[in-house]
């Protein structure tokens, strides 16, 4: 008996967003450079590092958020949206 792994075997998938990678590895290496100059007695230069790694970190945060919501709005398979924009064709609000 012998086991074919070719089966077993999953493609990569490339990253929907590579953007998002790079701000997690800037926002990291960042960070790390904060550290370093902390540990060296550098104080001003590790302030301005910790407050690059906020930008950073926070534009990671946009992208990922702005990512997801262009996929969510341009997919067609998601059967969620599909759903979502079916029940706004069909709602009413009725104030009173």
């Amino acid at each position: 008996m012998s086991i074919n792994w070719e089966d077993y075997e999953e493609p990569l998938k490339k990253p929907k967003n590579p953007l998002v990678l790079i701000g997690c590895g800037v926002t990291a290496g960042v960070l790390f450079a904060g550290l370093v100059a902390f540990k060296k007695g550098n104080q001003g230069l590790s302030q301005k590092m910790m407050r690059a790694r906020v930008i950073a970190q926070g534009a990671t945060v946009a992208l990922m958020v702005a990512s997801s919501g262009y996929v969510a709005l341009t997919s067609k398979k998601d059967p969620v949206v599909e759903g979502l924009a079916g029940d706004l064709d069909k709602t009413r609000v009725v104030i009173e």
